[in-house]
């Protein structure tokens, strides 16, 4: 984002509410370059083999389209929110890791029960589930010694791997063409993991 596209973000009352939040959580004591590193650590990861890793320099340019006044309410906000929300692919991987032998899901043996459900890649737009369903092919292959290719869906179980469930929108328009067109009769009905936090809901049964 440039500085242009950055202001029609942040609007004088968008700034009043940063400022209104900062102090009601105390007053603020980083500066500038003290946030902005934060900000590029905890984003590290961030589309990294396409952007390279961010900066603080980066992130201080963003920061510099809004007022001085503003810049470290807004940081302060951003770095607040990114410590609640973003998920590394560290973490990421091994929620992925410990999914895949979750007993709740899997039952004794993972190994078997992933070799006889289907891993499905049906997104109808986008890239997130080829990714990952590329990380979790790396977690079968390390944990239980198999791959997707293995996973033949004899079971009946099918699993829809993609980053993050939020209205539910996406999946309901990847998984009604595959229920009408190409889901066997004897589809299993779905399991529901209890994680709910964003970007941990990433693995469903397909109900058909």
């Amino acid at each position: 984002m440039d500085a242009d596209e950055g202001f029609a973000f942040c609007p004088k009352r968008l700034r009043i509410l940063f400022r209104a939040k900062t102090r009601a959580r105390g007053p603020l004591v980083s500066t500038v370059p003290e946030l902005a590193t934060s900000i590029a650590i905890i984003t590290a990861d961030y589309r990294r083999s396409e952007l390279g890793a961010p900066t603080a320099d980066h992130v201080i340019r963003w920061v510099n389209q809004f007022d001085a006044d503003d810049r470290i309410p807004v940081l302060s906000e951003l770095e607040h929110v990114l410590k609640k929300t973003y998920f590394s692919e560290a973490a990421v991987t091994v929620f992925l890791e410990q999914l895949a032998i979750e007993p709740k899901l899997v039952g004794s043996d993972p190994a078997d029960f992933w070799k006889s459900a289907g891993v499905l890649g049906i997104q109808q737009g986008g890239n997130s589930q080829k990714e990952m369903l590329k990380r979790f092919d790396t977690v079968l292959s390390k944990q239980l010694g198999i791959t997707r290719a293995d996973c033949k869906s004899s079971s009946g179980n099918f699993a829809y791997v993609d980053d993050a469930i939020f209205t539910g929108n996406r999946v309901r328009r990847d998984l009604e063409p595959w229920i009408r067109n190409s889901a066997p009769p004897k589809s299993k009905r779905p399991h529901r993991s209890k994680r709910s936090s964003p970007g941990r809901r990433v693995l469903r049964e397909a109900e058909a």
